[in-house]
């Protein structure tokens, strides 16, 4: 498989999009999925998408950093 070059802004952005994801998710169980109004299946399905996102991102972020240990990266 072939990969561009990273450099160190985009493990960086990386980062950056794993943080503000957890927060939306931590955001949205405490906001919807943890009140006393009740959980809705569309609540639940929501929930589903941003916790399949996350891990989507957290992967990506993952064989980024593999891929930075093996190739080492540009600094710009």
């Amino acid at each position: 498989m072939s990969y561009e070059k990273l450099t160190i802004d985009d493990v960086h952005l990386g980062a950056m999009e794993l943080a503000g994801a957890s927060k939306g998710l931590r955001n949205f169980a405490r906001d919807r999925i943890s009140s006393t109004r009740g959980t809705s299946n569309e609540d639940l399905s929501m929930l589903n998408g941003m916790i399949a996102a996350l891990v989507a991102l957290a992967e990506k972020h993952e064989a980024q950093m593999h891929q930075l240990e093996n190739d080492g990266w540009e600094v710009n």
